[in-house]
């Protein structure tokens, strides 16, 4: 914005909004750069929360997997036990 030629008290009414933009801009120059620190300060913990809930699921669903390994190994030697119990008897000789 280019500066008057006339000084402030020849012209208040510009002075006074000469200082007004200054000091507005000013203020929403400085309150850009909070937020900008706020959000960059939120993606930071987001990806480390992102990071730990990875992890975290991570360990879960292999958990999960041994635990349907574990089931699946226990349904098969109940099945291979059920198989002995009901196998036809072999004659006896």
């Amino acid at each position: 914005m280019s500066k008057p030629s006339s000084t402030p008290s020849l012209n208040p009414v510009r002075g006074a909004f000469d200082a007004w933009v200054t000091g507005a801009e000013s203020a929403l120059k400085a309150t850009f750069e909070v937020q900008n620190a706020g959000l960059a300060a939120g993606l930071a913990l987001l990806d480390a929360t992102s990071s730990s809930q990875r992890v975290a699921f991570q360990e879960f669903t292999a958990a999960a997997q041994r635990a349907q390994s574990a089931a699946l190994e226990a349904f098969q030697a109940q099945v291979r036990a059920t198989e002995r119990v009901t196998a036809a008897p072999t004659p006896a000789s």
